[in-house]
């Protein structure tokens, strides 16, 4: 089970769920079916230390469950202690070596520790078992990329395309890459095609932004940038595409409202002061632009 704290159900119902879990381990504090089902309950909480604990209670009475494992795993890799999750993962899959998601996880547990030879080699004899399993194909793209075998990598996740159509974050993987590569027009196409399957993506509206900003297409790119605000008002990727938009073309009034914008999100953000700066400057507003540009001076500066 890949539970997470955005699992279905109210916040309340899922601290019922736990708290009922936590009351019958009082009363039966060595059941590892009661502990493992705490484990799941926290876990759906975003309590993924107190999962983890959980998990493992179970496993000391339980060591040959290899969904344990796996839930361990799980658990350890949310907390970013992946040689840990590694480990229980390799446990996992040593009960039950044809069990794609140990074999999976154990992939990406190797990616997150940036070995990613070996998580390559994870992903092929996850394949071997399930050829036919696209998030392994996108995995191995991402092993492959991260190595420098571009046309691999890109190959990888137009197989995990050809098996799924509508797996957005390949197609947006394929669009970083190509875009890597100044492929925009074809990177432009990957994150269109992204958005016809999930138009509600900040993250691939800030990608199109971007890949329209390289073709010199500013309104577009405008227009891109501000789709993704619209659904994630913080994501940084966007804003910059937009400042740059917006200066190529001389609106400084509308770059001058977006650092602003950002400013009113963060105000330690030195580089929307930077902008700011310029913006002002722009507009002849010289003593308001020296006063931007030194408070980005002060928080470079520490």
């Amino acid at each position: 089970m890949l539970w997470s704290s955005s699992c279905p159900g109210s916040a309340k119902a899922r601290n019922f769920v736990a708290a009922s879990y936590a009351e019958a381990l009082r009363r039966y504090p060595d059941d590892p079916q009661l502990l493992a089902g705490y484990g799941h309950a926290l876990g759906t909480l975003g309590d993924y230390a107190g999962a983890a604990a959980a998990f493992r209670a179970a496993l000391a009475r339980h060591p040959d469950d290899g969904d344990l494992h796996y839930e361990l795993g799980v658990a350890l890799g949310r907390l970013g202690r992946h040689a840990e999750a590694e480990a229980a993962l390799r446990a996992g899959v040593a009960l039950r070596p044809d069990d794609i998601r140990l074999r999976g996880n154990l992939a990406l547990s190797l990616g997150r520790q940036g070995r990613h030879a070996e998580a390559e080699a994870a992903y092929r004899e996850a394949l071997a078992i399930r050829p036919d399993h696209p998030a392994l194909h996108r995995g191995l793209g991402v092993a492959l990329y991260w190595q420098g075998r571009v046309a691999e990598a890109e190959a990888a996740f137009m197989e995990a395309l050809r098996l799924r159509p509508g797996y957005v974050r390949a197609r947006c993987d394929l669009g970083e890459l190509l875009g890597e590569q100044r492929r925009w027009p074809e990177a432009e196409a990957a994150y269109r095609a992204a958005l016809e399957y999930k138009p509600e993506s900040a993250r691939a509206w800030a990608a199109l932004g971007s890949a329209l900003l390289a073709q010199g297409r500013y309104d577009e790119a405008e227009t891109a940038c501000r789709e993704a605000l619209a659904r994630q008002p913080e994501l940084a990727a966007a804003h910059y595409a937009l400042w740059t938009a917006l200066e190529a073309r001389g609106r400084y009034r509308e770059l001058e409202a977006a650092a602003r914008a950002v400013i009113a999100l963060k105000a330690d953000h030195e580089d929307a002061h930077v902008r700011l700066g310029r913006a002002l400057a722009a507009q002849g507003r010289h003593a308001e632009a020296q006063e931007a540009l030194q408070r980005a001076r002060e928080l470079s500066a520490g």
